[in-house]
């Protein structure tokens, strides 16, 4: 039996029981499911207000039979429904509702419904038990299928979305600079609807310690507290119009939700090693195990793809190594030492690409991994970090201001740095990128021994050593 229908009988039912007021509410359920479920089905509507007139007008309720009587009438002359209106175009209410002797009077049989009702009832029951088990089922599954936050909670709103048939969903993390929307169902468009309410309600559930889904008349939306050890989030559920949420659909909701602030905070716990464990902690750049797992990934990648491309992949690495930088160790101590190393990571990583990989090779060295650049169009990203060096002042201001006083540094002792290129294109083996940062550490230590602060490219390094056998 269709919800809408269910729901109409039950109307029919506590009409009989003279409960008047439960007996509307069934019906309102019953032309809502309708409206929102049958789209154009608006004559089954007419029907059942002039159905339920009947029977409020055979028990005795004649205003409310009116009532209804009128309701059907006029949603029968909005969608031109003549058989309703007998045809009449310009037919009153009065004539209408005078008419209802005309049609003959439903025979029901009350107990054969009560029993229906009540089978159907259980069976409903029943279903939503399974459907709620598949739902949490299908919620438990995601946290071991997805270890990416971002798609964990794509898929976990989407699924709230078709069990609920909600109008919006939000979900937020608090951060140093404020709230930042993790998900939601219409992406970042809700974003400025929300924003300003998740302090506010986050601060009330704390102070009511509510750790459960809580009801906001007001805005008409539901709010439920995702905080748990370091994660501070919360979640917005915006119900459609028409969905009413019983009990039994909030608690399996608060224990869906609960398994959802759990896989949360895992998730973010193993980001959180994944971080640590492929960050340089010093400049916060990637470190040499990472650079290590990116050389091997982009190796492979290149295995594969291509020679199904008509156009090869042009990667370049950057080998750089800083100058002077065993002056300012030894005269200043580790401390100015690791400030410039966290310096100029800082400075290499705003003048690089988004897409460049930039990591810490470890000492004073760093690797830069460029995608779709030449060795020779590398050279332009030498030409920038010199400059912005330059601007910054060698770091000079920065690093009296940490050790509290004047420094009289020589300028042929200026902090600097030299740097090789390789790509490639240089080499015979266009997948093999171990072999070019190798070619990249080679030609660094060709300028470091010839030009310091410069920049050389292996395949001219390589060129000068077939013309120079002595080098």
């Amino acid at each position: 039996m269709e919800q809408p229908f269910y729901n109409f009988l039950q109307s029919i039912v506590f009409v009989t029981e003279g409960n008047v007021p439960l007996s509307e509410e069934a019906f309102e359920e019953a032309v809502n499911a309708y409206t929102s479920k049958f789209i154009g089905q608006e004559h089954r509507v007419v029907f059942m207000h002039y159905e339920y007139a009947l029977v409020l007008k055979k028990l005795g309720f004649v205003e409310k039979a009116t009532e209804y009587m009128k309701k059907g009438f006029i949603l029968a002359q909005e969608k031109h429904f003549t058989y309703y209106t007998k045809n009449k175009t310009s037919m009153t209410i009065d004539e209408y509702i005078s008419d209802i002797k005309d049609f003959e009077p439903l025979n029901l049989n009350m107990e054969y419904l009560e029993e229906k009702i009540e089978k159907e009832s259980l069976m409903n029951q029943l279903h939503n038990r399974i459907y709620e088990y598949q739902f949490l089922n299908k919620i438990m599954g995601f946290g071991s299928e997805n270890s990416n936050l971002e798609k964990y909670l794509g898929r976990v709103v989407q699924t709230l979305m078709d069990y609920l048939m909600a109008e919006d969903i939000y979900i937020s993390e608090r951060t140093e600079t404020g709230w930042k929307l993790l998900a939601a169902s219409n992406g970042n468009d809700g974003e400025e609807i929300v924003n300003g309410r998740w302090e506010e309600l986050y601060q009330k559930s704390c102070e009511e310690k509510q750790m459960h889904l809580t009801f906001d008349p007001v805005f008409h939306q539901y709010y439920r507290n995702l905080s748990k050890f370091d994660f501070v989030g919360g979640m917005i559920i915006i119900p459609g119009r028409h969905t009413q949420m019983s009990m039994e659909m909030i608690n399996v909701l608060n224990l869906a939700i609960s398994n959802i602030q759990a896989q949360i905070v895992m998730i973010k716990q193993e980001e959180h090693l994944v971080y640590l464990s492929s960050t340089d902690l010093l400049t916060l750049l990637k470190n040499r195990r990472a650079l290590q797992e990116h050389i091997a990934n982009e190796s492979e990648k290149l295995h594969r793809y291509t020679p199904r491309r008509k156009f090869m992949i042009v990667e370049t690495i950057a080998f750089i190594d800083l100058d002077n930088f065993k002056y300012y160790n030894d005269t200043f101590g580790h401390e100015a030492g690791d400030f410039l190393i966290a310096s100029f990571g800082r400075l290499l990583k705003r003048v690089c690409r988004t897409v460049d990989f930039v990591s810490r090779f470890g000492g004073d060295e760093f690797v830069v991994v460029m995608t779709d650049t030449s060795s020779e169009d590398a050279k332009i990203m030498h030409q920038r970090l010199w400059k912005a060096l330059e601007d910054a002042e060698y770091f000079i201001p920065d690093l009296e201001e940490m050790l509290g006083g004047s420094l009289n540094i020589p300028s042929s002792k200026y902090l600097g740095f030299s740097m090789g290129l390789c790509s490639n294109q240089d080499i015979d083996k266009k997948d093999d990128l171990a072999t070019v940062m190798m070619n990249a550490d080679h030609a660094l230590y060709y300028v470091k021994n010839h030009r310091k602060g410069g920049v050389a490219l292996w395949k001219d390094v390589k060129r000068s050593e077939k013309e120079n056998p002595d080098f």
